[in-house]
């Protein structure tokens, strides 16, 4: 079940504009420098209000989304127009058709997620990728910052525990820290794999 906080952060505007350091990542990838981006198909696990969909619309990439809540699906069809995005729990989303992916991407969204969720979500998004394909995913690693208002507060993910949900595929990890205005400090562990 979907927390309603996340449905009233949708209504309020949360989550606008994309995520920097997932923007950096896309472009530097391999399928970013191909002529045919238009046949790399790149799905958001908990799209929101559809900021990184726009972003992958607009240069050129197949872009789909599921997303938990009615205000979030609505925010992303109104700021994605081209992207597909399917309203659905991730716990027991599947893709229609049998649907395959080249990369699948979260930005902060399994990390609101039980330990045991997150982990069978990851184990169904390798089954979605494509043989070589891509999975990015941000995770919060703690910080002094307090949870933002109206926003249920994510569990902070240990190196080890990365390597116990994502033990299926080679990954890369990296630590980003964010200074905010107010002096808080957010830091994400930033992770990366292939597909084998």
């Amino acid at each position: 079940m979907i927390d309603p906080r996340w449905d009233s952060a949708m209504r309020a505007g949360w989550g606008r504009w994309p995520n920097t350091r997932f923007i950096e990542w896309v472009m530097r990838a391999p399928f970013a420098g191909t002529d045919h981006r238009g046949q790399v198909r790149v799905l958001e696990l908990g799209c929101g209000a559809g900021a990184q969909l726009n972003f992958l619309s607009r240069e050129g990439f197949e872009a789909f989304g599921v997303e938990g809540t009615q205000a979030g699906v609505a925010a992303s069809q109104g700021h994605a127009p081209d992207a597909t995005v399917w309203h659905g729990d991730l716990t027991d989303w599947e893709p229609p058709h049998g649907m395959t992916f080249h990369c699948v991407v979260d930005i902060c969204t399994l990390q609101h997620l039980t330990r045991m969720n997150a982990t069978a979500v990851i184990q169904k998004a390798l089954e979605w990728l494509e043989p070589g394909g891509y999975i990015f995913s941000m995770w919060s690693a703690g910080g002094s910052d307090a949870p933002r208002e109206g926003v249920p507060a994510p569990w902070p993910i240990t190196a080890t525990e990365i390597f116990d949900i994502f033990s299926d595929i080679p990954v890369r990890t990296g630590m980003e820290s964010v200074i905010g205005l107010d002096g808080s400090n957010r830091q994400h562990w930033i992770i990366e794999g292939r597909k084998r």
